[in-house]
């Protein structure tokens, strides 16, 4: 498995605005894209910051949702006062649910 990490900073009094955008519109994007197997969206309420993660079955399908989910992640950073302040990829070496 591999996941993409997007980090965002954007301002402590659009926190809730960009975790509802997150729900409404870019799990939307990641659901519709083969290989999609989950997400998280961690936020930092008081300095803004949020890092979303998405995790994907194999690198080709993560790679082949990047152009279907930069325009929703582009927006959240906007919806959140904010730019996108990195895009990182990894390979899961450990993956524990419950």
């Amino acid at each position: 498995m591999f996941a993409r990490t997007s980090t965002v900073e954007g301002t402590p009094e659009n926190v809730e605005q960009g975790i509802r955008f997150f729900q409404e519109n870019v799990l939307p994007a990641l659901k519709g894209a083969p290989g999609y197997k989950g997400a998280l969206l961690l936020v930092d309420r008081q300095s803004g910051k949020g890092l979303g993660i998405s995790v994907w079955d194999s690198e080709d399908n993560m790679q082949a949702s990047e152009d279907a989910v930069r325009t929703a992640r582009d927006q959240a950073a906007q919806t959140m006062g904010g730019s996108v302040a990195a895009v990182d990829h990894y390979e899961v070496a450990i993956y524990e649910t419950q």
